[in-house]
């Protein structure tokens, strides 16, 4: 017989909406969307291919501008969309230090 326990060292780590501290966030975080399709958008312009590479681009233009406050980023996919999507802008973010904070089903 063997045993193990249900521990997931490698999950991402996301916000949901609510609390926090608005003295620290951004005051109007950026929304990514990841479409139906899997395409990802933020903030209404789509992401080209290399989507990874781009996504990160545009993020980190975007913590860049934000000056000194820590970049929140709303994550909005579509009930629908791939899970590769999602996943993909998760880690972007995770890579950058931001906690995405994930928004209701579209």
């Amino acid at each position: 017989m063997l045993t193990s326990s249900l521990v997931s060292p490698h999950a991402l780590n996301i916000k949901l909406p609510g609390g926090g501290n608005p003295s620290t966030a951004s005051s109007s975080p950026p929304e990514v969307v990841v479409s139906r399709s899997g395409r990802v958008s933020i903030n209404g312009r789509t992401i080209k291919e290399p989507v990874r590479a781009n996504v990160l681009r545009a993020l980190r233009q975007l913590d860049n501008a934000n000056g000194s406050k820590k970049l929140d980023v709303i994550l909005s996919p579509h009930r629908s969309a791939p899970v590769e999507g999602v996943v993909l802008v998760m880690d972007v973010c995770h890579k950058m230090g931001i906690e995405p904070i994930l928004a209701a089903e579209k």
